[in-house]
């Protein structure tokens, strides 16, 4: 009597202990012998996609867990075994070649995580390993679920790795055009934590498994979304420990209809209200009986009006000043006066973004300690941890050359290398750990829109980024630059950042605060 379908697959435990895979037999009266594939020579550990996800060591000997044949001691896990018709478990191709069966298989779209395991840890998302990118990884490098059998269940349900980067920025934005002047600047927090299925790794990329370097990704629509909004994870917590004026934030938390991480400050949130005009043009006024407004809840954030009758009045927008204990005075062009109905819903919102006007300081001062921290939630992929700049500060804000706010206003879409200087007056040596310059693209329609918009892509968004420890001046090389020229770009958005680098996250999290100079361009 048949005990199995013929070519039926599943996962077993062959000889030495190796985990392999066995198939069918033809009559369907049992499975053949446990294959583990055959080791491919001598040596100290694995290459390709095989790695055990809860040990954290990419390069140690050991059995290696899916993504091909092993090059080094131990048993090749899936060198040959069909675990899953032949593909990776999760979609894609094994790293490694062969068949991947788990704990360090393509998991998402073709690498570990979107990218090449190196250096001590299996890859995590954005192309980057954990062992190999800012900081050494540790025991917990590229681990989910943790544990010494973590390897064996991916083998069997091989999930999604997850990555994160956590920076909370003061962000000054450029006057369109060459005068080289701000429009504002404002506090930014941008959370985001991404998954290899939904995230792909860099289509180019000078390091493999390193966070440094240059590197380019071509996102859909959706893949865009995932990058900027990413998932659930928890509620994140901003503290200034010290320094001048120190921010003080309300918790970051997941929302989907907000595009991902926001920071409400759910004192100030309330239904109804009227609306008029402001003191001058462009700004209007937001009574609430109900609500007690102050400089603490107020001052350097923007309102989120939703649910307004007239749709001009909805969306996110800079608060300016409070008017009395009820009122405060945001800036929209386009408001209309109204009573709000009791379906709107107002809420002030910390971390948002840019403030017209402002001058420097702004609103993080140079000399600020700050610790960023996870509550574990949400897929509960993360512990929770507390990341902190330790006895140094945040990373200080550039002073750039007008030829360099002028690349970040009218970067090159020719193909052409181009590059952004910061000296050692403008960015002094030990005034932040990291260098980064992100360039975004978007292909939308942009006409009657803010010059700083950046609507979704309705076809291709490009991002390429360029990161260097210790140094503050980026080179873009050609290569990296074709991929802006082929974009179809209708903006794009460039950032100079310089990050001071926490410690205390998990391998797969960076986390990092300080300055940041924003420009765009409308080719």
């Amino acid at each position: 009597m048949p005990v199995c379908n013929p070519g039926d697959t599943r996962t077993c435990v062959g000889p030495g202990a190796c985990m392999g895979g066995q198939e069918c037999l033809p009559d369907g009266t049992g499975f053949a012998s446990c294959n583990c594939g055959t080791p491919m020579g001598g040596g100290g550990g694995t290459t390709g996609g095989g790695t055990a996800m809860g040990g954290g060591s990419t390069n140690g000997g050991g059995a290696a867990v899916g993504g091909g044949a092993a090059t080094g001691g131990g048993s090749a896990v899936g060198g040959g075994a069909a675990t899953g018709g032949g593909t990776a478990v999760g979609g894609g191709a094994a790293t490694g070649g062969g068949t991947a069966v788990g704990g360090g298989a393509a998991t998402g779209g073709g690498a570990v995580g979107g990218g090449t395991a190196m250096g001590g840890g299996s890859a995590v998302g954005g192309g980057g390993a954990t062992g190999g990118g800012f900081v050494d990884g540790g025991d917990d490098a590229g681990t989910i679920d943790g544990g010494a059998d973590a390897g064996f269940d991916a083998g069997i349900d091989a999930g999604p790795t997850i990555s994160a980067e956590l920076y909370f920025l003061e962000t000054k934005v450029l006057n369109p055009g060459t005068s080289a002047t701000f429009y504002g600047q404002g506090l930014e927090a941008t959370f985001a934590f991404r998954s290899s299925h939904e995230v792909p790794p860099p289509v180019l990329e000078e390091q493999p498994g390193s966070r440094l370097g240059c590197k380019a990704w071509v996102l859909t629509p959706a893949q865009e979304l995932a990058w900027r909004a990413g998932i659930d994870e928890g509620a994140i917590q901003v503290t200034a420990t010290a320094g001048t004026s120190p921010p003080v934030l309300p918790a970051c938390t997941f929302a989907a209809s907000s595009n991902g991480y926001w920071c409400p400050d759910l004192s100030t949130q309330s239904t109804g209200g009227v609306i008029a005009a402001g003191p001058m043009p462009g700004l209007f006024t937001l009574t609430d009986a109900d609500v007690t407004f102050n400089a603490a809840n107020s001052i350097g954030r923007h309102v989120r009006i939703t649910g307004a009758t007239n749709a001009a009045n909805n969306g996110l927008h800079p608060i300016f000043a409070v008017a009395g204990a009820n009122t405060i005075v945001p800036a929209n062009p386009a408001f209309v006066a109204e009573t709000l109905p009791i379906v709107a819903l107002h809420v002030n919102v910390a971390g948002a973004g840019v403030i017209p006007t402002i001058p420097d300081p702004g609103y993080l001062n140079d000399d600020v300690v700050l610790s960023i921290a996870l509550a574990s939630g949400g897929l509960g992929d993360i512990a929770s941890f507390t990341a902190t700049t330790g006895a140094g500060t945040v990373g200080d804000m550039p002073t750039l050359s007008t030829a360099s706010l002028n690349v970040l206003n009218a970067v090159p879409t020719d193909g052409a290398q181009f590059s952004v200087f910061c000296d050692s007056i403008g960015c002094p040596i030990g005034s932040a750990a990291l260098t980064m310059l992100e360039i975004a693209t978007t292909d939308a329609p942009v006409g009657g829109l803010s010059p700083f918009a950046m609507p979704a892509p309705t076809m291709t968004a490009v991002r390429v980024r360029c990161s260097l420890l210790a140094q503050s001046n980026l080179t873009v090389p050609a290569a990296y630059s074709a991929f802006l020229q082929s974009s179809g770009a209708t903006r794009l958005q460039a950032t100079f950042m310089r990050l001071a680098l926490h410690g205390g996250a998990p391998a797969s999290v960076v986390v990092g605060s300080g300055q940041a100079i924003r420009g765009y361009r409308t080719p």
